[in-house]
């Protein structure tokens, strides 16, 4: 019965060898356990971060690309509203071109009529001054006339006197 209580002390050590190794194993795997679930819960709020900010991204994305569109719809109404208005200048120019035209020719008619109109002006003043000439003679003549018969009065009543 001795080896067998020594078989039983041996076995019971080993068991609690085993039972300490066993706990020691255990809080080894709790540990693991616990720093694995700190690092799936890291990874996990960082997947969630990164969620995130993926759906920011393609939110921005979206917003942008609609910015973009917009853009080229806006370049294409002003290059459609800078054609319309080059040909507008180009009407105006043609306009502004024929009114040139219209104003030299205008221009050139009233110089004419300047010219014919001082011309003329020049004859009136010429023939003013003739006929100024002929009136003073003809005035002259009068008062010579006018003298002569003064004259032609006297030597009557001069000679009625008598």
């Amino acid at each position: 019965a001795p080896l067998d209580l020594k078989q039983l002390q041996e076995k019971l050590r080993v068991a609690e060898e085993r039972q300490q190794h066993h706990i020691a194993s255990e809080q080894l795997w709790q540990t693991l356990v616990k720093t694995h679930e700190a690092d799936l819960k890291a990874r996990q709020e960082e997947v969630s971060k990164l969620q995130s900010s993926v759906e920011t991204l393609q939110r921005q994305r979206s917003e942008f690309e609609a910015a973009r569109d917009e853009s080229l719809e806006k370049e294409q109404r002003l290059e459609r509203r800078l054609q319309e208005l080059a040909g507008e200048i180009a009407e105006l120019r043609a306009s502004v071109d024929r009114k040139d035209a219209e104003v030299a020719a205008a221009r050139l008619d009233g110089e004419k009529m300047a010219h014919e109109a001082v011309s003329r002006l020049e004859t009136a003043k010429r023939e003013s001054a003739a006929s100024g000439d002929v009136v003073e003679e003809l005035q002259q003549r009068h008062r010579e006339a006018v003298c002569s018969h003064s004259k032609d009065i006297q030597v009557l009543e001069a000679v009625k006197e008598r």
